[in-house]
């Protein structure tokens, strides 16, 4: 630990003189192959308008637009461009919950659903292997920005290390999606989920592609899929309190995870499909966002009238327990190994318990931090920002 300078200390950090072998410093190492079949059949979509799209460029659906104009060809497309989707009327949606009718508001989360369907699978280009020399995450995103390693580390190992969380990143959406899967699998068609089953098939289906394509940046570039923990929160006896959770679990997990699906869908420093995988993310989040805070708000007024206070306490802490949780995954040390960076559990500590990531992680989690603060279900902040402490 002394080769390394602490937060504060005046050393530069140490890089490892040489790896173990089991150790990759770049990722892609020993990636497996993925199959999809003809490559001459990948363009059909396109209408012959231009065959099959160049490396990391999103394809557009076929057929004319509503004003009757067909998609441009594949070299015409910006790759920071891909499909349009009608964000926003999912977004007032969500706000519009004792205006109309729950059912009718779930039925508009459909209709966008539908008009917004791509195939993932006919989607995305994956270019046979990224750039080294540049990042792969957004540099304000990594797990050592606004401390001193960000600054003393070389820039080639600072590029190495956004590599591996941006691997890391998607293989904790990965891990995340299939543990949602299972309890709305569960919900679905049963007492209680009426007015939002058919919804949860689009849930299903779309969470079920993005787990697909999460897995295959991860094991195309990285070669592997990070592996996790399955945590265990409170067991409740009584099966709205246990709902309760489980959804106000899934909705933290998308809301964190859109953060960094924000600040990324954008970036032009990073690789063209990276952009794509974030923004088509952010895109369908936005619906299962709006889907997931209807519920937990209608599930939450139904709990305050029906169970002791000392039970919604019960959640808030589990909740609150959930999000500290999923905020220091990104704290991965199998990354910062990866990454060659010494010590990786002691740096782990560290990072974590420097002021300026106590700032990012307030900044994480605002949107979902300020709903459930609004909403009752915390009476106290987590990650208190600068402006709720004034």
């Amino acid at each position: 630990m002394a080769a390394r300078g602490g937060p504060g200390g005046p050393a530069r950090p140490a890089r490892r003189s040489a790896a173990p072998k089991n150790v990759h410093l770049e990722p892609g190492a020993h990636r497996p192959p993925v199959r999809h079949g003809d490559p001459a059949a990948a363009g059909a979509g396109l209408g012959g308008l231009g065959g099959r799209a160049a490396p990391g460029v999103l394809r557009r659906p076929r057929g004319p637009d509503r004003a009757g104009r067909l998609p441009p060809p594949a070299v015409q497309q910006r790759p920071a461009a891909p499909v349009r989707r009608r964000r926003g009327d999912a977004e007032v949606s969500a706000t519009a919950g004792g205006q109309r009718p729950l059912k009718d508001l779930f039925q508009r989360l459909i209709d966008l659903s539908v008009d917004a369907y791509y195939n993932p699978y006919k989607t995305f280009v994956w270019p046979e292997e990224l750039p080294r020399g540049r990042y792969w995450m957004s540099p304000e995103l990594l797990s050592v920005h606004g401390t001193p390693w960000m600054e003393e580390l070389p820039e080639e190992r600072l590029h190495v290390l956004a590599q591996w969380e941006i691997v890391n990143f998607l293989s904790l959406s990965a891990h995340g999606i299939r543990e949602l899967l299972l309890h709305v699998l569960q919900c679905i068609h049963t007492p209680g989920f009426e007015d939002t089953s058919e919804y949860f098939h689009h849930f299903i289906g779309e969470e079920n592609e993005h787990m697909w394509f999460f897995a295959q940046f991860c094991r195309r570039y990285g070669g592997k899929i990070y592996p996790t923990k399955r945590l265990k929160f409170d067991r409740f006896e009584d099966p709205g309190l246990r709902n309760f959770l489980a959804f106000g679990q899934i909705l933290i997990f998308e809301e964190i995870g859109d953060f960094y699906n924000r600040s990324m869908e954008r970036d032009g420093r990073l690789p063209a499909i990276i952009q794509q995988i974030n923004h088509v993310h952010h895109e369908d989040e936005s619906r299962h966002m709006a889907m997931g805070r209807l519920i937990l708000k209608h599930m939450h007024e139904d709990l305050r009238s029906s169970v002791p206070e000392e039970s919604l306490r019960a959640l808030e802490a589990s909740l609150r327990g959930y999000m500290q949780v999923v905020i220091e995954a990104f704290y991965n040390p199998a990354v910062y190994a990866d990454a060659g960076l010494a010590e990786p559990y002691q740096l782990r500590r560290d990072l974590l318990a420097h002021p300026a990531r106590a700032r990012f992680h307030a900044r994480a989690v605002e949107r979902i931090q300020g709903f459930l603060l609004d909403t009752g279900i915390f009476k106290e902040p987590v990650y208190a920002s600068e402006e709720r402490a004034v």
